[in-house]
Parts: structure tokens; sequence; C-alpha cells
């Protein structure tokens, strides 16, 4: 971190499983330094589960499955005393997990038993007496995280004296308050469901009496997996709901935190199996970009410089790409990893059998170009690897010195195919369009000895290595 000015500083780490709820792991207080030093610390920071793990009733001793989630507004302040419950459906039947807590103060909720991996769950909330909203999501793992936007619901429609109620009404864009056409309107547990016009109406008739959730869809919301829910009391006369969607920035701040610029590109990556009794293929999603400034390098070589952002794809195939430029034409490449974080000397290929049988052909894809509108900062891409694409490899990694701080402005170049680029101040690069076989590297950066590997570079591949730079006396 260039350029800080001396003073005590607070820290904190962005786990990727509470980062998404705008949740930042504590660390001890940073040295003190004085002007012009260099200060050196290794700080230390719970993991997500230490971090939340004392907050349940068994204390740090209990191994159960973890559901957190935040509830925010729409502009993204958490919202403290909301009641929810939470049920879990294993095989169609639903069974409470925990009922009548309420969220603490930054608007989190924690269940540390009661689920496991697999489950359906359902979280309804309730903010005084507005109608409740509900949340329905899978458990995925160890901990499941789940932000939540709490809206101010649809209206209750007030009682009357026929059967059979007409509901009708307009769904309308947040931001312009335009009609939203194409949007589907239905009531959860029933067939009932009707699509708004090209003025936003929509008509349900013949509705018993009784409470239900409202559901509405557009394509905007399927873009991000989302979809708006309310409560309703119909009995029996016509009611006019106006329907208003949630905005496109508390979509994105819910989804990628508060903080984050620019959209977010949700999706599910398709492999083919790898075969008997061996792991999912990892698959890294990245999405890069020119930016407008360029780099020169220090033999006078001016290069395009590229920015990216990049998430890896869960268990399920799914993955969340934050911090996506809008407006803007983007490069999306699907790879599967090779060697994460391995020093060049130790990689290995993640499938290469014990006994020496030769190397599985990774399945790949061709690079992909999106484009994220401004005014609704989510886009959604789903994705299918085949192994009969043969694609080139990508190279990125970090580049530290011996006491692990990045590496800042080092060139990294494969001399072979004439491409280079300078490390970023936290030392990472990226090279994208390598294509396979074994490719001389160096890198370079005054003040340090010179580095020389050979990097083998399988097709489809991203490789990501940990270099290591050794200071000149």
């Amino acid at each position: 971190l260039p350029d800080v000015l001396p003073g005590p500083y607070e820290v904190v780490v962005l786990d990727s499983v509470l980062a998404p709820l705008g949740v930042a792991l504590p660390t001890a207080l940073a040295p003190v330094g004085g002007a012009g030093d260099m200060v050196r610390a290794t700080l230390e920071a719970p993991t997500a589960e230490g971090y939340l793990r004392p907050a349940c009733p068994g204390g740090a001793g209990g191994t159960g499955v973890m559901v957190v989630a935040r509830v925010v507004a729409p502009t993204g302040e958490g919202m403290g005393g909301v009641t929810w419950r939470l049920r879990r459906s294993r095989g169609g039947d639903w069974v409470v997990v925990a009922e009548r807590g309420t969220t603490d103060a930054d608007g989190r909720l924690l269940v540390c038993d009661g689920v496991a991996v697999g489950d359906v769950v359902e979280l309804q909330l309730v903010r005084g007496r507005a109608a409740p909203e509900t949340v329905v999501f899978p458990v995925g793992g160890a901990i499941t995280a789940v932000p939540v936007i709490l809206h101010d619901g649809l209206p209750v429609v007030a009682e009357g004296e026929a059967d059979g109620t007409l509901l009708s009404g307009v769904v309308r864009d947040p931001d312009s308050g335009a009609p939203v056409a194409e949007a589907r309107v239905s009531l959860a547990g029933t067939l009932l469901e009707g699509v708004t016009d090209s003025s936003g109406a929509f008509l349900l008739g013949g509705i018993p009496r009784g409470d239900y959730q409202v559901e509405v869809r557009t394509p905007w919301l399927d873009s991000i997996g989302t979809v708006h829910r309310a409560s309703v009391r119909v009995s029996g006369v016509r009611r006019r709901l106006e329907v208003t969607l949630p905005p496109a920035a508390a979509l994105v701040a819910a989804a990628c935190g508060p903080r984050r610029d620019g959209g977010v590109l949700v999706g599910r990556v398709r492999t083919p199996p790898r075969g008997e009794g061996a792991p999912l293929w990892p698959v890294r999603l990245t999405v890069s970009w020119q930016d407008r400034a360029v780099l020169v390098l220090p033999d006078g070589t001016v290069v395009p410089r590229l920015r990216w952002a990049e998430a890896r794809a869960d268990s399920a195939g799914t993955f969340r790409v934050c911090g996506v430029p809008l407006e803007t034409a983007v490069t999306v490449t699907a790879a599967v990893e090779a060697d994460v974080d391995a020093d060049v000397e130790t990689a290995r290929k993640a499938d290469e059998q014990a006994d020496g049988a030769p190397v599985v052909p990774a399945p790949g894809s061709v690079p992909l170009r999106v484009r994220l509108p401004m005014a609704r900062r989510a886009a959604r891409l789903d994705l299918t690897l085949d192994s009969a694409v043969v694609g080139e490899a990508s190279f990125t990694g970090r580049l530290v010195d011996p006491d692990g701080a990045p590496v800042g402005y080092a060139e990294v170049r494969l001399p072979g195919l004439s491409r280079a680029t300078l490390t970023t101040e936290a030392g990472r690069f990226r090279l994208e369009g390598v294509p396979p076989g074994t490719h001389q590297v160096t890198v370079t950066r005054e003040g340090f000895a010179a580095l020389t590997a050979q990097v083998p570079f399988a097709a489809n591949r991203l490789v990501d290595h940990r270099l290591v730079l050794t200071p000149t006396p």
C-alpha cells in the first residue's frame, strides 16, 4: 500500500464468502510508521467460520452448517429489528428451523444448526406491519451467505364480499417509472400467472380468498437469478396494484457489496464429466477489457493496458463476477485452473494421475463479448465447456519478494511470443492468448535479480503462478 500517511490504521480482510454481505474480517492494528518508512506487517485474521462460530449458541466448538444473512434497505444500509423465520425443505416437506428471531443493528442474522448441505431454505422477513418478504435459496456449503434487500412490499388488498377476486395492476421500472412489458406475475402455490402487456398491465382472475405470495419475474431479474416477492391478501374485491421493481443499484449492492463499482455478471458453467471418481473441473471466469491508458515497457515498447475481474465457479457451476465496467465491451473467458498459486518449481497439473497416465485434455470454450447496460448493471451468461474445443491458455499470477510483499511495475515477458506486460501495484499480471506448449518466461525489475523459467501451457488452461523475485545486493 503506497503513499500511506503515518499513523495507526485498522486493517480488515474481505473474505469471499462474507464479502457479498458487506462483512469484513477484523485484524490487529497495523504498526505506526514514520514519514518515509517501509512498514512490513504480518496480520492475523480469522477465517469466515472462525469469525461467525463464537456467536453460535454452542460457541466456537460447534460444527453445524451455518446460514448467515444480512438484511439491507434498497439504499444498502443494514436493517436492524427485522423479525425472521427460517424453514428448510428435504424432499418437499417444510420444517421450521428457527423463528421469532430479529436481525441485529447491522441487519445480520445467523443460524448455526438445523440445516444441511443440499437443503432448500426459506427465509421469511417481516418489518413492523409491512407485508412479509420471502427468499428461497439452496444451502451450498459449510457457510451459506445470503444478502437480502427488504422492500416495502405490495399493498394489502382490502376485504370485500364477493368471491373470485380479480387482481390487476401495473409493473413499473424503479428508475424511470416506465411500465415494464413481458413481466411474469404469479401467485406462489397456484397455477395463476399473467404477463404484462406493452403498458405494463397484468390481470389475474378467479383468485380464492386467502393470503398469497406475489412473485414478479422479468428478463432483467432472471438475468441475475432474482425474483421480486411480496405478500398480498385477497378477499373478493377488485384492486389495482402498483408494483415497483427493486432498483438495479440496490440489487448489485446486495450481490457485490455497497461499495463495489460497476456491474455484475452471473451465470452457470457446464462442464463434461471428468471420469468416474474424479473431482469436477475447477473453472475460473475472467472478464477482461482494454483500459484507455497504455503501458510503456522499460525498452520503450507501448502495449495496451489490460484490466480484469474474475471469480471461480462453485461446485454447482454458478459464478458471479463483480466490478464489471458498464457500457463497455468486455471479453469473457472460462478456463480450467491449473496450478493455482503454485511456485513454478513445484507446479503440477491438477488432473495428473499418480500412475503416470496421460493427462486428460481440459474442455474449453471460445471467448465471448458482453456489454452491461448502464440502466440494468447486470447480465446473465451461461456457458458450456466442450472437450472438442482446443483453445489458447491464459497466464496470470502474482509477483512478490522473499517476504511476500508485492512487486509492482515488473516486466513479465514471453520472449518467444513477443508478448509482455507490467505487474500492477499489487503485483498481479495477466497475459491472454498463449498458444499451447512450453514457453520461456522472463521477469525483470530494477533492483531485483532477473527470473527465467520454462513454463508449460496446456490448451484451455489458466496457469496461475506465484513468482518470487530476489533483491540484488
